[in-house]
């Protein structure tokens, strides 16, 4: 993961490994994301099969410097255990450490999953902060996070290296703070659950998500987290209805190489 040397000094990749949700019916992964840049990996969610999905893609797992949790809900976590496991007990272990980031209650939710799963979790190569301040020096990048709509813990990242700016919304229904996470992002990662004639508060549909990349000035929207309902309806003309840009429909294992 850290072999770079076909890349100028400047690189930074996406790759999606989970597009999908707990309902996917299609062979889609629960929602994660793969953020790298020539100094650092970030990974944004570890939903169900993303663990698998990593090693399909030969991306390595101890090359992991980050992971950000949108939220706390099984669909967006449930593989951080395996994860974790798998690299405490690498052949190899790496010598630096894997930090993981998220909302307040972070904290809590990792004691209760090490009395859970083992002492093993207390190794000091995992460390757990919570992010209680909206600007945050992490590595390489900029983060900035937003409170949304969805759970009680849920925010948004926003990813700045030099000019570039990646949002990602991870779970959310309709809400300012959206449009502020998304401001002049070259890429928004918007979750898209439902197709517009079933909208739920917590969740966006595909019109809902076009709006709020055209508020935003968004260069490049990509939907992501698709249950089974609007994945059967015509989901690019429902968000084009609001957006007129690049719109993207994320599958398990693009990649965007900005």
């Amino acid at each position: 993961m850290k072999d770079r040397t076909d890349h100028s000094d400047f690189y930074l990749k996406l790759t999606l490994l989970g597009t999908g949700t707990i309902r996917s019916q299609d062979g889609r992964a629960c929602t994660s994301i793969l953020l790298e840049s020539s100094e650092s990996t970030f990974l944004i969610d570890c939903g169900s099969g993303s663990w698998l999905r990593l090693h399909e893609l030969k991306r390595d797992i101890n090359h992991i410097d980050h992971i950000f949790l949108t939220h706390f809900h099984p669909d967006h976590i449930s593989d951080l255990i395996p994860l974790l496991f798998s690299r405490y007990h690498a052949i190899s272990p790496p010598s630096h450490a894997i930090r993981i980031y998220g909302a307040p209650g972070l904290i809590k939710l990792y004691k209760g999953l090490s009395e859970a799963f083992g002492v093993w979790m207390n190794d000091s190569r995992f460390q757990v902060t919570e992010l209680t301040k909206p600007l945050s020096r992490i590595s390489d990048f900029q983060v900035t996070t937003f409170a949304l709509n969805h759970a009680p813990e849920s925010i948004g990242y926003r990813f700045k290296k030099a000019q570039k700016v990646i949002s990602i919304s991870g779970d959310s229904g309709p809400c300012p703070e959206l449009i502020e996470l998304c401001r002049n992002a070259d890429i928004a990662i918007l979750e898209c659950s439902f197709p517009d004639d079933q909208p739920d508060e917590h969740h966006l549909t595909p019109s809902e998500a076009g709006q709020i990349a055209r508020q935003a000035g968004v260069k490049k929207l990509i939907l992501s987290h698709f249950y089974p309902e609007v994945l059967r309806e015509n989901i690019m003309l429902q968000a084009s209805r609001n957006f007129s840009g690049e719109i993207q429909l994320a599958e398990d294992g693009d990649s965007i190489l900005l």
